[in-house]
């Protein structure tokens, strides 16, 4: 899709100018502001019975008081004019990119922060339990579990070895299962279907890359083990694990978010990036074979948070696939799918409103669960917070 070679310009510069393609989808999202209209009722999907585990959300109107507080350590008269100023991407014209809608633009590409958002009417936080296991102190991904009552996957970042570890909806540690390999970043996990009819799988994202160094990332998967909810703590290998290799069309990325499409066993990554360039959603479709590198899809620009908080921490899609919940730090969009519509059509243009999110001060993982869907933070003795729909 991409032309790989681009005459003697620097590395960055590639880079660059592929990014300004990617980045010209937000400039058709609304007015000069950046703010996409406020859905419609008119335009409101209608969603499963609540049998199907899913509630819908409730739009309680516009949040008028979004993004007052301009976060820790900066200063209030000057944080609105650094984030709506623009964050600019210097253009290079000789380079060529292709992606839906993606267009030339003259001088520089600016990255907005999120549009303001109709209020989505889901419960406050509560917090179900703590974290108190000492080796859990930088959770970076989560997925509740689809086999086992009561059950949450977590996975820490950078530096704590390829493990999987299960908590209760109370964040007692009951099980860690090794990878083993060459695990070197992982930032996300998530629940879906496999290659097996019936069996529910675990996608281990072992995609970060804070230096931007990595030629690759991995994808692992692994049916879910049976877990119970009180049981005594267990250590053992993951069976049956598979890893997924792929690599970006055009350069590296850092990503902290992943999740699978249940209908057609899609795996979706998130790029973090907000500030330098736009969080950028990638696809690999299924099916997809083991030990067998592909290259990642390129298919939408992904709005972060407000504030300091632009770029992607954690996402992921309900059982049911009609919703679809995307974070940062310190704030969370929440979109629901249409019927027959496209994961990347919902994210760029769907129904998505403002989702409540408990106060955490490294918040890089969120889960559904079949009644809303629980966070955390990376953190020592971190709560585990809960947000139920209405």
């Amino acid at each position: 899709m991409f032309a790989r070679s681009l005459g003697p310009e620097p590395r960055v510069s590639r880079k660059l100018s592929f990014v300004a393609a990617l980045a010209f989808p937000w400039l058709a999202l609304g007015c000069s502001e950046f703010e996409p209209p406020l859905p419609t009722p008119d335009a409101a999907v209608v969603l499963p019975p609540a049998d199907t585990g899913v509630a819908p959300p409730k739009d309680a109107g516009a949040d008028e008081g979004m993004d007052a507080s301009p976060g820790i350590g900066v200063d209030a008269s000057t944080h609105d004019a650094n984030i709506d100023a623009q964050v600019v991407v210097p253009q290079d014209a000789a380079a060529e990119a292709s992606l839906p809608d993606a267009a030339t633009v003259d001088a520089a590409v600016f990255i907005p922060k999120r549009p303001l958002l109709p209020k989505c009417g889901f419960v406050a936080p509560v917090v179900t339990g703590a974290v108190t296991a000492s080796l859990l102190n930088e959770i970076s991904g989560m997925a509740v579990s689809r086999k086992n009552a009561r059950v949450i996957w977590v996975v820490e970042d950078s530096g704590n070895g390829g493990q999987v570890h299960a908590l209760n909806d109370q964040g007692t540690l009951i099980a860690t299962y090794t990878i083993g390999g060459a695990a070197l970043d992982m930032e996300d996990l998530a629940v879906g279907p496999g290659p097996l009819p019936g069996v529910s799988y675990l996608y281990i994202g072992d995609i970060g890359d804070n230096n931007g160094m990595r030629p690759n990332i991995t994808v692992y998967r692994a049916p879910e083990p049976e877990v119970v909810w009180n049981q005594a703590p267990i250590t053992a290998a993951l069976p049956m694990l598979e890893p997924l290799p792929m690599t970006y069309p055009v350069g590296d990325h850092n990503a902290e978010a992943l999740f699978v499409d249940p209908d057609t066993q899609d795996i979706y990554i998130i790029t973090k990036d907000g500030f330098t360039r736009p969080n950028t959603l990638y696809r690999l479709a299924a099916p997809q074979q083991p030990a067998t590198p592909r290259v990642l899809e390129p298919l939408a620009a992904v709005y972060g948070g407000n504030g300091i908080d632009l770029s992607v921490s954690a996402a992921d899609m309900s059982a049911d696939g009609k919703h679809i919940v995307v974070r940062s730090l310190r704030s969370a969009t929440h979109y629901t799918r249409a019927n027959g519509v496209s994961v990347a059509d919902t994210l760029r243009s769907g129904t998505a409103c403002d989702a409540e999110l408990a106060v955490e001060d490294k918040g890089e993982s969120i889960s559904f669960s079949a009644t809303g869907y629980y966070t955390i933070s990376e953190g020592t003795a971190v709560p585990l917070n809960f947000v139920a729909f209405q």
